[in-house]
This record gives structure tokens, sequence and C-alpha cells, in this order.
């Protein structure tokens, strides 16, 4: 199971801690200026307003705004703007498109031509209750088959929402843009509209009723650049956003590239042909407008829909092309899924050996003998590259465990286990990967792997002999009756469209992550337990009079709380 797609379905924006580039709230402030974008609340007299924006980013078949037609058209949306509460419809019980027109009118409103308004993830009962059947993408396809000319999204629970989106394979993408304001600039249009009182969303959540649909007063002018550069060469499409480069820059930039799976294709020649997929990569000249355009934070990204740069100075960091290209040719001939910590182990190895070779095991070092180093067991569950002291660790220790594995038992038996911890948790606490690959448990290879380290790169003893008694503690589970578990099973909800499930089978809970697959639960205590193949803890929390009344589940870092549903 990709874990990003498990992160995705449970936490909604992605985190921002620590992360490489700016925080979302900084796209959404009214002094921001960008120069490759903007937008215009306007009235018929004249007046105007700026409205700060960020895209709705399209991942799946390609990864860009939608609206740019895969980063190949600049956008350009002008009209009257049309509220239309939650986007939803549902046969006869719920039509949002049922509102007051421009005229007066009630009825079913033309939006052609028309830029629609509304909140995705209004806490109403009609989202509650016919939601599930209406997701987000099929409201804004519903929108286009309108003939809007644009939709605008708001949250009515995030001040600052950062919304991807991804369509079935069978439905074709609209084509127009899609934005995303800020809660607070959704109440200026309220405002600017003169219908709504400040109270709008407010009243809309007691009430659990969207307000009428109508047409509003305002008209909203919004642009941005869509239409990248490109320069074609024999494995790669360059894109870049243009006055952004010279062409010959990038025709180098390009050569590097080349140079990249020239270089992974020999170090990977293991007597397995090593395929190659021409992808879009793409170049930006900072953080901000990189987040602008994928919705992802950091130097780069290698995904299904392509390679994603910061160029940071003339030219690229030549080790950052080795990294991003190596988590492709992964994909391709791997495995379209493994761990984070394997992942990014593979690439910081083929990385070091481009640039740096040992860098790795001497960062990893540097962390041990500072007592920083993580156990190898809990860096494996990691979402290496979220932030923060787990991602600064994990990223040169997984370098450095997948340098020491291949260098001792070969890379053909790293590429099955790189496969092996692709699978569901289910199968993979069946089948333990480490055992069936190596034939030996994970906590056995850490001692192999730091006392090849001591060797190798020189390791101070003490050190390491603290290190593997944080491990041998970190093993202990607490003893819990099954009469306590049994109070814990039931239904829990993270959000009108997200149940958990928590079940005892013997001695353990297992935790059904909204359909994400099965892990079973470590007690710590009496209250709290870890997953033991996700960097996660569920604590159960009592009441005196009613027992058990909520979960609050902290996964990769982010805390949710989980009300239990009525037996």
């Amino acid at each position: 199971m990709p874990l990003l797609v498990l992160l995705s379905a449970l936490i909604a924006p992605w985190p921002e801690a620590e992360a490489q580039g700016p925080r979302t709230s900084y796209f959404f402030h009214p002094s921001t200026e960008l120069p490759w974008a903007e937008g215009v609340l306007y009235q018929g007299g004249g007046s105007t307003q700026r409205i700060p924006f960020l895209p709705v980013v399209n991942t799946g078949l390609f990864r860009a705004p939608l609206g740019t037609a895969n980063l190949t058209r600049d956008v350009a949306a002008d009209g009257p703007l049309v509220f239309i509460g939650n986007g939803l419809v549902h046969e006869e019980e719920w039509n949002s498109y049922v509102g007051r027109g421009g005229d007066g009118s009630v009825g079913e409103m033309d939006v052609s031509g028309k830029i629609v308004l509304f909140s995705p993830d209004a806490p109403d009962r009609f989202q509650e209750e016919f939601g599930g059947s209406f997701p987000f993408w099929r409201k804004i396809r519903e929108a286009a088959d309108r003939g809007a000319a644009a939709v605008v999204l708001f949250s009515s629970r995030e001040d600052h929402p950062f919304y991807m989106v991804q369509f079935p394979p069978e439905v074709e993408i609209p084509d127009i843009p899609v934005i995303t304001v800020a809660r607070q600039s959704a109440l200026d249009i309220f405002a600017a509209s003169g219908g709504f009182g400040d109270s709008v969303l407010h009243v809309w959540e007691e009430t659990r009723t969207p307000p009428q649909s109508r047409e509003l007063i305002t008209s909203l002018r919004v642009r941005f650049d869509g239409a990248f550069e490109r320069i074609e060469t024999e494995n790669f499409e360059l894109r870049y956003p243009r006055n952004a480069y010279c062409h010959e820059e990038m025709k180098r930039i390009s050569g590097l590239n080349e140079e990249s799976l020239a270089f992974l294709r020999n170090t990977l020649q293991d007597g397995d042909t090593v395929e190659w997929e021409k992808l879009a990569t793409v170049f930006f000249p900072g953080f901000d407008i990189k987040l602008f355009y994928t919705h992802h934070w950091g130097r780069g990204l290698a995904s299904p829909e392509g390679v994603f740069n910061v160029l940071e100075g003339e030219m690229p960091d030549y080790g950052l092309i080795v990294h991003e290209n190596m988590h492709v040719l992964a994909r391709l001939n791997w495995s379209r899924n493994t761990t984070s910590f394997l992942a990014e182990g593979i690439a910081m190895h083929v990385e070091a050996l481009a640039t740096e070779e040992g860098r790795n095991h001497r960062r990893t070092v540097e962390f041990l003998e500072r007592g920083q180093l993580f156990p190898l067991q809990a860096m494996t569950t990691f979402m290496i590259g979220a932030g923060g002291l787990k991602t600064d660790v994990a990223y040169p220790a997984s370098g450095s465990f997948t340098g020491f594995v291949i260098e001792t038992y070969g890379l053909q038996l790293f590429k099955e286990a790189y496969a092996l911890e692709g699978r569901r948790p289910e199968e993979r606490e069946a089948d333990d990967t480490w055992t069936r690959v190596y034939g030996k448990v994970l906590q056995d290879l850490e001692v192999e792997w730091l006392n090849w380290l001591s060797v190798e790169h020189g390791l101070d003893e003490e050190a390491l002999r603290r290190h593997l008694e944080g491990v041998a503690e970190a093993t202990r589970v607490a003893d819990v009756s099954p009469a306590v578990l049994d109070q814990y099973t039931g239904i829990y909800r993270v959000r009108p469209d997200l149940t958990l499930g928590i079940s005892r089978d013997g001695a353990r809970l297992l935790v059904d992550l909204g359909g994400q697959g099965t892990f079973s639960l470590l007690p710590r205590s009496d209250t709290e337990f870890d997953f033991r193949l996700l960097d996660g803890r569920v604590t159960f929390v009592r009441d005196e009079a009613e027992g058990v009344t909520c979960l609050v589940l902290d996964l990769f870092g982010q805390e949710m709380k989980a009300p239990r549903e009525p037996a």
C-alpha cells in the first residue's frame, strides 16, 4: 500500500511543519504578489478588490493546475460569480444549482460562462448523507458540464485550504481553471455581494443547511501563467516557466538529465534490463513557484506524473537529478509501491555514489553518536520528507542502510525486499519481508549494519551500546488484558466521510484505516497503542460515566480526534 495514498486519504492538507517552501497562508495573504498569477474581485461601478488564491492541482494522469492543459496553456477567466452552496447534486434529493438568479427568479440557475463558488467540505446534512456518492472530483466535473467558465472553492473548516484532485481514469478531466480562496476571502466575497452577513458560515454549520444558492452582484477576473517552455531529448521532456531561464541554459540541464540516466543504468546493471519512460521533467526557479504549480514542498518530487525540481543557482544539483530519476527507475522496474524508507534509501544511496560516496554513512554515525538515531524498525515507518528530526535523520540513515545491504547481500535481494515492502500491511505482518528475503529479523540486520558502520566508518562503542539498549526498550510492549481490549472495539468517526474500525484478534487490537489496510497495534499502556507498521499512535479516551468515548489518532505527527459511533 503506498503511504502517500494513505496520507492523502487521512490527512489534509499535507503537513507544512519545517517543510521547504512557504506555508499556504503566505499565498492567501492579501499583500502577497505573484508575478505569474492574479485574482481581482470587481463591481459594476468599477471598484476592485484583490483576491489571493491557489490553483487546484490535478494528480494521476498529469500533475498541473486544472485549466492549464498540463502546463501548455495560460489561464484566464472573467465572469459573474454564482454561489452554489456545497456544489452537490444527488438525483431528486438535493441540487445545489437550484437558487435565485440575477433577475430574482427562483429555479435551476444557468451558470454557463459564469464562475461558480462553493465549499466542497461543508458540514451540512446533505453533504453527510449524499457526499459519498458525489465526491470532490464529481463536483468539479458537474460545474464544467454545466458550462461554468471557472470554479472557485473555499473550505468552511480550513482557513487556508490546499486542494488536489484525482479523476477516475474513465472520466474526462475538466478543461477549466479551478482555484481555491481563503476562508476570509470567501467572507469578503459575501460581504461584497450584500446578500450574506458575516455569520453565514456559522449559521450554515449550526443549521446544517446550505444558504440559498444565488447569483452574486460581483464578478471575478483571474489569470495565471500555464504555458511552459519545452525542450525534448531522447529520454526527457524538459519544461520550465517562461522567462525563468534562457534556452541555452536549459539545453545544458537537459544534458545533465541524460547523463544521470546513463549513470543509473550503469550502476544498476545486474543482468536485468533497465526500462525508462519519457516523463515531464519540470524545473522551477524557487520553492514558492514550485509549490504553487505542484502542491509539493521540497526541492524535488518524483511521481508517476513526472519529476519536479527546484533549480537553485545557475546549474541544478546533479545529486538531486540522480536522486529523483532513481525514484522513477525504481517505480518502473522494481515496484510501484514500497515504504518511504526504502524508496528514499535507494535514492539517497545512488545520490551519494554520484556525488560524495560515504556521506550517508558519516551522517548516520554523527546522529547515532549524538543519541538522535531512531531504531531501524521505527524509521521504516516514517514518512520521510514531512519535516522535522525524523526526516533529517532518516534521509541519510535510509541511504546508509540501503548501501549496507546492497554491498553485503547484493542488489537482487534488495530489489526483492523493495517490492515486498509495498504489500498491504496484513500481508507483511503474516509474511515478514526481512525474514523472507534475508533470513533474519530487522533487529538482527540493524545490529549487523551498525557493527559494519563501526568497522568501516568509525563509531563510538559506548554510543552504539546506548543505541542498542534503546532499540531493545522500544520493542517492549505492555500486558493489556483481553477484557480491556474489548472495551475499545467499535467504529470511530474521523471525518463525516471517514471512519476507523477497531477490532480484537486474540491478544491484539487491529485497526482498519478507512479501507486502506488493516494494521495491528502494539500496547504501550492500557490506553496508548502504537502502530506496528506505521508512524502513528492511537490513544483511547475514557469518560467515567460513558466509558470509552473517542480515540485520538496521531498519524505521521498529525493529530485527529475520532468520536466513537453508537453501537
